[in-house]
C-alpha cells in the first residue's frame, strides 16, 4: 500500500511534502509502470487496486493534517462509513494510494 504518480492526490502530496518540514526531501511515490518494466521479467502484476479517499487522508493520516486525535470522533464514524462507497467509484487519477499483488514468475 503506497502512494503512486500519476494520480491528483500524488500531485498535491508531492506539494505538501515540499514545504512541510515533517517529510524527507526523498519521499516518492511508487509509478508501477516503471515497476512493471525493470522487474517484469521477474514479476507478473497480478492485481492493483486504488483505494484511499476523504477517511484515508482525514481519519487514518489525521496527524498529516494536524488534526487533534480528539476532534477525529465528530467526522470519523461518518467518514469511515462512506470510505468502501466511494472507493467503489475511485480511479487511478483520484485515489490517494495502490495495493498491489506480485507474482513471481
Amino acid at each position: 500500500m503506497e502512494p503512486h504518480s500519476g494520480s491528483l492526490p500524488d500531485i498535491i502530496r508531492r506539494v505538501w511534502y515540499r514545504f512541510d518540514r515533517f517529510f524527507s526531501d526523498n519521499e516518492a511515490s511508487i509509478d508501477i509502470a516503471a515497476l512493471q518494466k525493470d522487474f517484469g521479467n521477474s514479476f507478473e502484476l497480478k492485481q492493483a487496486k486504488y483505494l484511499g479517499n476523504f477517511a484515508f487522508l482525514l481519519v487514518l493520516n489525521s496527524l498529516i493534517f494536524r488534526i487533534p486525535p480528539g476532534a477525529k470522533k465528530s467526522f470519523a464514524p461518518l467518514l469511515m462509513k462512506l470510505e468502501p462507497l466511494v472507493n467503489k467509484l475511485q480511479t487511478k487519477l483520484t485515489s490517494c494510494f495502490v495495493v498491489t499483488q506480485w507474482q513471481k514468475t
